[in-house]
């Protein structure tokens, strides 16, 4: 690895990752000699292209005034002129993203229910998940309160029997009862728990993101789980996205295949911006 970075990186940046790359042709000439190239479904067979349904929605206008008075307290915690880093900036989108889906944890009246259970509504009834004849549903979380809370919504209140596979719990078992009971119908996954090794395209077809990864590599790879090889059924996946919120900043950056997610933000108000969908 040293030899090649010598050899090939040019300039680094103040992070120490490379930005700028040298010597290109002898790259290109490595490649001609040690690989080959084809198609995907040359390599793995023919695979379907997924559908990506609208899933964009609105925050009641009383959650939204909170989300962005909590935006606003959270940029007082920074000083005036300062640049922000990357950690920082992680730090504010995945605090405030949990805001977005748990409204009656944030406002300390659980009576207040996110927008977000709407949409899980409105996915579950369209995809018939609870009908064993059906596609399974696997929904992607990020945080784990919003873990816990949709896994207890599916089976206290809508009466699916789901399970779920994050830190918390024994996702080894949850997947092995998703996979393998036909009566369980819903996983409630996050993808840095379960993204990467499942294999349910011969039950599973449907998938919804409630929470976003910012992180490009683990949203492929939780995609992935439906939309691979062997898939004998459209996949359709909704990414649910709260309109003025940091989840909008996160899905442009995702789909612009950007993996270096705010490597630095140059003041408090571009990572305002960010937060509020802005940029």
């Amino acid at each position: 690895y040293k030899a090649f970075t010598n050899l090939h990186v040019k300039t680094y940046d103040f992070y120490n990752n490379p930005v700028e790359f040298q010597n290109l042709e002898k790259l290109r000439k490595a490649f001609d000699v040690k690989t080959i190239t084809g198609t995907k479904e040359e390599f793995h067979g023919f695979r379907l292209e997924p559908m990506f349904p609208d899933a964009s929605y609105e925050l009641d206008p009383e959650h939204y005034k909170l989300y962005v008075k909590l935006v606003d307290e959270q940029l007082l915690t920074l000083n005036d002129g300062e640049v922000v880093d990357a950690t920082t900036s992680q730090r504010l989108y995945q605090a405030l993203q949990q805001v977005v889906c748990n409204w009656g944890h944030v406002a300390g009246d659980l009576s207040k229910r996110s927008a977000i259970y709407d949409i899980i509504d409105q996915t579950v009834e369209e995809t018939q998940c609870a009908d064993v004849t059906k596609s399974k549903l696997i929904i992607w979380t990020r945080a784990k309160m919003t873990s816990r809370s949709v896994l207890a919504y599916c089976n206290d209140v809508l009466k699916v029997k789901a399970v779920a596979a994050y830190s918390e719990v024994d996702s080894e078992k949850s997947i092995q009862a998703f996979m393998n009971d036909p009566k369980v119908r819903i996983l409630v996954g996050q993808p840095r728990s379960c993204g990467a090794g499942l294999n349910p395209q011969h039950i599973c077809w449907e998938a919804l993101y409630v929470e976003l990864e910012s992180s490009s590599i683990l949203m492929r790879q939780s995609l992935g789980r439906i939309v691979r090889v062997g898939q004998k059924h459209l996949p359709r996946v909704k990414i649910a996205v709260a309109k003025g919120t940091i989840q909008e900043a996160v899905l442009k950056r995702l789909l612009s295949n950007d993996d270096q997610v705010a490597t630095i933000e140059t003041s408090k108000q571009s990572v305002r911006n960010m937060l509020l969908g802005k940029n």
